[in-house]
């Protein structure tokens, strides 16, 4: 699972930036090929 703490900063910013939310699904990309590497 991701970390908690990350979900409220990444609804942060797609509640600042609704054109973040593209930005966003790119960052949670990251994070899940990151832990997929680390596996």
């Amino acid at each position: 699972m991701v970390n908690e703490p990350l979900w409220p900063t990444v609804m942060k910013i797609i509640e600042r930036n609704p054109d973040g939310f593209i930005g966003a699904g790119v960052l949670l990309a990251c994070v899940a090929a990151y832990y997929l590497l680390k596996l």
